[in-house]
């Protein structure tokens, strides 16, 4: 058996290790709070729409049994950090190094897993997630060089350990006590400590602080009225209902508005639902990739109703609950989400099985790809000359700015500012 201090700088590696992946899942799950709970401006992680920490934790793939999967990964490196730290407090050649190393294994099999997940099912590349896949490989890798010190094979590890921790109750069972408390906290606590997405404000709260209205059949809300005399700066926001980096940007948006600030613009609302059901080029993908199935089953649907809304002058109030109950609309229950706002509903099924809207839809898909819309939210400002777009590192496709990297709120101010500023030059 090799001398311990042979080990102690491997033993110290691990640890050190399990420290700053515990750091990463902490700040993993304050991420995925945060996105959960309606984000004031969009995460540092959140570089384009590819480089997206916000758009994998508002999957479905981040949660298990209620709880994020960071949160339990956190719960596993506290569970790994405490076999290190007694092996270190210990001081026997190679004790722990065999659970540690079977819990690196499994580390390793969950990273790769998330990783598949990210990359290949969501395509996004979460660079806190890419912190603890690089751990995992660090840990196993260490783990490996440990046991070849110890000259221990992985088996004969783990048996020796077992055989410690079955003659060491005093440590073994407090350890597992609190393993199980911890466990089921996350499971009974954790969903209860933030509230799911609701209305953001009242109806009348949000039109005593700004305008909304209808043009050319499309909505618009907004801070700017015609007493401040400019005229407004009008932006696109085209999504989609069930898209989660699009909640993330209405929730952004429509707080950022009620904030009272005078700003000259208005925010149109479009349709681009990822849908088989209403977006043929959606559907002729599918089927040219050999791949069945939907990629948002609600989408057609909830975009119907919203439009059909409008005719109601509820568009507003259906928009917002639709986007804020996302979880429950991608369940298919629209019908109980539009229990919660006045309508009339045999007028609204009317409307939403009609030619003329499936045909209104369709209207402002066509638009979304004449601009070459590569995703869903995208932010197009209207009445933009190639210079504008150009200070606004957009893409101008007759007269419509196409902004690349979506909308945050704090910038608002800036594209304000570059539109008015060239719309009275030459």
């Amino acid at each position: 058996m090799t001398d311990f201090s042979k080990l102690k700088g491997l033993y110290i590696a691990l640890f050190v290790t399990t420290v700053v992946g515990l750091g990463l899942d902490v700040e993993l799950t304050r991420l995925h709070y945060e996105v959960h709970t309606g984000p004031k401006k969009a995460s540092y992680c959140t570089l384009n729409k590819t480089v997206d920490c916000a758009a994998v934790e508002l999957s479905k793939y981040a949660v298990l049994v209620q709880v994020p999967m960071s949160a339990w990964a956190a719960l596993f490196h506290l569970l790994v950090l405490g076999l290190v730290g007694w092996g270190l407090a210990r001081k026997e050649a190679g004790f722990t190094l065999g659970v540690v190393a079977l819990s690196a294994l499994f580390g390793l099999g969950v990273s790769g897993y998330m990783a598949y997940i990210s990359l290949l099912v969501l395509k996004k590349l979460c660079l806190l997630c890419t912190g603890l896949y690089a751990v995992a490989v660090i840990f196993a890798l260490l783990s490996i060089v440990a046991l070849k010190r110890a000259e221990l094979g992985l088996l004969g590890a783990v048996s020796n350990d077992v055989k410690v921790f079955i003659q060491s109750p005093g440590a073994s069972v407090p350890g597992l006590v609190v393993l199980i408390a911890m466990t089921g906290g996350l499971v009974v606590g954790y969903p209860k400590l933030y509230k799911p997405m609701t209305a953001i404000q009242p109806k009348k709260e949000l039109r005593a602080k700004m305008n909304a209205g209808i043009e050319k059949g499309h909505p618009w809300i907004g801070p700017w009225t015609a007493k401040m005399k400019v005229p407004p700066v009008d932006i696109i926001e085209i999504s989609d209902y069930e898209c989660p980096y699009c909640r993330m940007f209405h929730l952004q948006l429509r707080n950022f508005f009620a904030g009272g600030k005078p700003l000259p613009v208005r925010l149109f609302h479009m349709n681009y639902p990822l849908g088989r059901d209403c977006n043929s080029t959606l559907r002729a993908a599918l089927e040219s990739s050999g791949r069945g199935g939907d990629v948002h089953k609600q989408a057609c649907e909830a975009a119907k109703t919203a439009l059909c809304a409008l005719e109601q002058n509820k568009f507003w109030e259906v928009n917002d609950t639709f986007f804020v109950n996302q979880e429950i609309l991608a369940r298919g229950d629209i019908d109980l989400l539009l229990q919660k706002v006045d309508l009339d509903r045999a007028k609204l099924k009317s409307c939403v099985e009609s030619d003329k809207t499936r045909e209104k839809l369709e209207s402002e898909m066509r638009f979304a790809r004449k601009l070459g819309l590569m995703g869903t939210p995208t932010y197009v400002v209207m009445n933009a000359s190639e210079a504008q777009c150009k200070l606004l590192t957009g893409k101008l496709t007759d007269g419509y700015c196409m902004l690349s990297n979506g909308l945050d709120p704090e910038k608002l101010p800036t594209v304000i500012k570059v539109m008015q500023v060239l719309r009275t030059k030459p």
